[in-house]
């Protein structure tokens, strides 16, 4: 498959996850970061990150519905983001303001030395498919979990502190085109 059609399948994606997402709930902000949205992203070997910033209070069942979107949309454009290796879940939720800021710091974090920190990973991660059942259940915990990894990595062992140029500052929260929905 040639880059073109790799570039608009995931561009169909993300604006079928957005649409779809805003009929789930009102009170979500979301944010696509990362190869998504650049020339980086391969079929089958990149996932599609996505922030989701709650306005308010949500249920699990908000949490779980998105991860199910998430696999429906990629069985659905044939993305094969389950074949993608498993570093962080590919749908990172930010509650509150403790993790808006986790997430605000772990954008923000720009050094050569995570790209190869990933490249060493991949050699070792699982197919993120394999993990499905798993962030679906465990939700809120997970992604804490998660986040306080990403935030050590992106932070005292990289101490890549910088602004890429692909993202912005909105508010107080760092975000890649955020969309409201």
């Amino acid at each position: 498959m040639n880059m073109f059609e790799a570039r608009k399948r995931v561009g169909h994606f993300t604006k079928d996850f957005a649409n779809a997402a805003s009929h789930i709930s009102d009170d979500v902000e979301i944010a696509f970061v990362g190869s998504a949205l650049g020339s980086r992203w391969r079929i089958g070997r990149s996932d599609v990150d996505i922030v989701i910033y709650f306005k308010g209070k949500v249920g699990t069942g908000v949490e779980r519905s998105l991860f199910k979107l998430y696999w429906q949309l990629d069985l659905k454009h044939h993305t094969r983001l389950m074949s993608a290796p498993f570093l962080h879940p590919p749908i990172i939720f930010a509650r509150n303001r403790v993790e808006r800021a986790l997430v605000a710091s772990i954008l923000e974090a720009d050094d050569p030395k995570r790209e190869l920190l990933k490249e060493f990973l991949v050699k070792f991660a699982l197919p993120t498919g394999l993990f499905m059942p798993f962030l679906e259940a465990s939700g809120r915990y997970l992604n804490l979990l998660f986040l306080l990894l990403l935030f050590v990595v992106c932070r005292l062992l990289i101490r890549g502190i910088g602004t890429k140029k692909s993202h912005r500052i909105i508010g107080k929260s760092t975000c890649l085109h955020l969309m409201r929905s």
